[in-house]
């Protein structure tokens, strides 16, 4: 199950894909990210069957065009044969993140609770720090 994560504006940053034992619980949890490795897609070359989870939620798709700089008339200006996630996809075209990994500590060893992907603009933009990780 994937769901969206925000940065502490609330402002759409990526999304995680939760282990299926765990359920969401109603409202934010906060959580913990590592970077792990960065990744690249190119939205306009994929198949449609090739679904990244941010590519197929509108949600998502309309923060990284903001996040570039479109504007909202620009953005709603589709063609009419075309969906608006098809254009947003075009729009966006070559896609950066980072792979991140949520973790829970104890005892000093790190243990994942979930894999997701933050936009790249989004995860640069944080005050972020180097941690040694030890995974359990």
């Amino acid at each position: 199950m994937s769901v969206t994560l925000v940065d502490k504006s609330e402002e759409i940053a990526g999304v995680i894909r939760l282990n299926e034992d765990q359920m969401p619980s109603e409202g934010s949890v906060l959580c913990e990210l590592v970077a792990i490795s960065k990744g690249q897609a190119d939205f306009r070359l994929y198949a449609p069957d090739f679904v990244l989870d941010e590519g197929s939620d509108l949600s998502c798709l309309r923060r990284i065009a903001d996040i570039r700089g479109a504007s909202d008339d620009f953005v709603h200006e589709y063609f009419e044969e075309e969906t608006e996630e098809r254009y947003l996809k075009h729009y966006i075209g070559h896609y950066e993140f980072f792979n991140v990994l949520w973790v829970e500590w104890k005892d000093g060893v790190a243990y994942r609770k979930a894999l997701g992907r933050v936009f790249k603009e989004v995860w640069e933009a944080q005050a972020l720090e180097e941690v040694g990780l030890v995974l359990g």
